[in-house]
């Protein structure tokens, strides 16, 4: 469980990071932080649906 968290939070930080990533660095970082956040709170919550 832990593995897909951590890879959760790598995919979300870097598809939040991306996408932000011309509006300036600052803001990019800021958008992978809150990426990361919400994809491992949906794996969360998808995981403990079962």
């Amino acid at each position: 469980m832990l593995v897909v968290l951590v890879f959760a939070a790598l995919i979300g930080g870097a598809i939040g990071f991306a996408v932000v990533l011309p509006k300036g660095f600052l803001l990019a970082v800021l958008a992978a932080q809150a990426g990361a956040a919400v994809s491992v709170g949906l794996v969360v919550l998808l995981t403990r649906r079962r």
